[in-house]
């Protein structure tokens, strides 16, 4: 969801993408310190920031913060590119299921009218996007402690 005042984009992208390369790296198997997570989520972060605020079409941001992704996951963490690309779009295709069915929830079962989202302020949107965005950490979260337990046993 667009802003209009940076600070509410800025503490929406920067979990968001903590948990997509989170999630990105638990599902190619790839281990990476949480350290290293938090560094490549903030560099996609502060790249993502950037994209956000180039005057394209709002649909074009996506693909663009996908390739973002590739790169900062093959250059940052040097997963080869075939991996990285993999965690990128499925890090991004799940996001995107989530939020068709938070957005979906949102206009049934808590009778949210699709005039709202369009209309409404930055801290409306905000809050209208903070399931989608905890979901998404719950699920990352979910997928790295799965893969570390996988590690571990090994």
């Amino acid at each position: 969801m667009f802003f209009e005042n940076w600070l509410f984009q800025l503490i929406g992208l920067l979990p968001q993408s903590i948990a997509i390369v989170a999630l990105g790296t638990a599902i190619v198997k790839e281990r990476y310190s949480y350290k290293q997570i938090i560094l490549a989520g903030l560099l996609i972060t502060l790249l993502g920031f950037i994209v956000y605020y180039i005057p394209l079409n709002y649909g074009l941001h996506v693909p663009l913060n996908i390739i973002i992704v590739i790169f900062v996951l093959r250059f940052a963490l040097n997963l080869n590119i075939l991996k990285s690309a993999m965690a990128s779009l499925l890090s991004f295709i799940t996001l995107i299921i989530i939020e068709l069915l938070v957005y979906f929830a949102q206009l049934r079962v808590f009778g949210i009218s699709e005039d709202f989202f369009p209309t409404a302020n930055d801290l409306q949107k905000f809050l209208i996007a903070l399931p989608t965005l905890i979901i998404l950490v719950l699920i990352s979260i979910l997928f790295q402690v799965i893969r570390r337990r996988q590690y571990r046993t090994r």
